[in-house]
């Protein structure tokens, strides 16, 4: 039985329809290779029995350990996944997926240099940047004082200015390496040093893409980092004080950005400013609301941006399966947009409406991963 996504009869929404919204893209986790993930388009106003349930577009047979990300160029509405699962038989074996919003094609692009699981991914205009979690190395811990054990490229470029869609393949263009976020990892240790410490140690903790700056704070030592997509040259913006979000901050706006605030666990607006690439500042804005039950919205790192005059979505997904132990083939995944006015005096984000959706995913052929939401989008 093919998998069916339907939305519950009846739940509770506010009074009212925001405006046209651009579609939200769900991706949706399997525990099979064929697919690895299900792309699905849903509408984020609609609420209660009048909602539309969500369309299943397309299905993405793919590695695992994949991270996605929305892009917009002359090729039209892209989401492009990079990255994939590693292990010692197929030490760089990843890819690069590619799903076409408005054709529904699946696109295969060209490979990174090496493996990245869950890279993370940024784009500047029409480049797309892939750098490591962690830092990768290509060898075994015996071979750290022969010279056998390589430095992998841990940051990398896809510059789809230049690119083509030949027969499904995307031509043209290539990924670069980059040079190393140094001082963000640990690049002056030694191999045996890097080979037992830094697995564990450092890891990208916080980033966004603000202007022509990457910035990135990692876990293991303080500060943030910036890297100029233009000089391709790393600096350091602030030597004491990390990112003060979670993850991504997604774009909501000139120079203002959506995160989850690392001291609230809330979801929170940031005015983000880089001043070449040397200092940086940052001013929070909460998210402000007086609807009951809107504490949903701090506890969930699946949220997107619908334009600062539109609002944000959270997403939320859990298993229903009797059984604790994999594999779970129920799944439900909810969906609350959230309407907001603009600025109060520049002080904070007013959510002002919500619309709930409940989604039941049942699909007794593919697994589903626990959670099962890799990623949601509007482009």
């Amino acid at each position: 039985m093919s998998r069916r996504m339907m939305k519950k009869p009846k739940l509770e929404e506010t009074a009212g329809q925001g405006d046209p919204a651009l579609p939200v893209y769900m991706l949706v986790g399997h525990g099979s290779m064929r697919p690895a993930y299900s792309v699905f388009k849903v509408d984020p106003y609609a609420g209660g029995a009048k909602g539309s349930p969500g369309r299943l577009l397309a299905r993405l047979k793919c590695k695992h350990s994949k991270s996605f990300l929305p892009v917009r160029s002359k090729h039209g509405s892209w989401i492009v996944g990079v990255g994939g699962s590693s292990t010692k038989s197929r030490y760089g074996a990843e890819e690069t997926i590619i799903f076409d919003t408005e054709s529904h094609e699946v696109i295969t692009g060209p490979n990174p240099g090496s493996t990245k699981p869950n890279p993370v991914l940024l784009a500047v205009g029409e480049r797309i940047y892939a750098m490591a979690r962690r830092p990768s190395i290509n060898g075994r811990v015996d071979d750290a004082f022969d010279g056998r054990i390589n430095f992998l490229p841990w940051f990398e470029v896809l510059d789809l200015s230049q690119a083509k869609v030949v027969g499904g393949c995307l031509t043209g263009c290539g990924w670069k390496a980059l040079p190393s976020p140094a001082p963000v990892f640990p690049w002056g240790q030694n191999l045996h040093q890097y080979i037992s410490r830094t697995t564990s140690d450092f890891a990208v903790r916080s980033y966004a893409s603000v202007g022509c700056y990457i910035l990135v704070s990692v876990s293991g030592q303080p500060g943030t980092y910036a890297f100029d997509t233009e000089t391709e040259q790393w600096t350091t913006v602030d030597e004491k004080n990390d990112l003060p979000f979670i993850q991504l901050a997604i774009p909501h706006g000139p120079e203002l950005f959506l995160g989850m605030s690392r001291a609230t666990r809330a979801i929170t607006a940031y005015k983000i400013t880089v001043v070449a690439g040397v200092s940086l500042a940052i001013m929070e804005i909460p998210v402000l609301s007086d609807l009951p039950g809107d504490e949903e919205v701090m506890t969930t790192h699946n949220f997107l941006s619908l334009g600062i005059h539109r609002g944000f979505c959270s997403v939320t997904s859990w298993r229903v399966d009797e059984s604790w132990d994999p594999p779970y083939l129920r799944a439900h995944i909810k969906m609350v947009a959230y309407g907001t006015e603009d600025f109060v005096e520049g002080r904070c984000i007013a959510v002002s409406k919500r619309w709930k959706q409940l989604f039941k995913i049942h699909d007794p052929v593919r697994t589903l991963d626990s959670p099962c939401v890799a990623g949601v989008f509007s482009i």
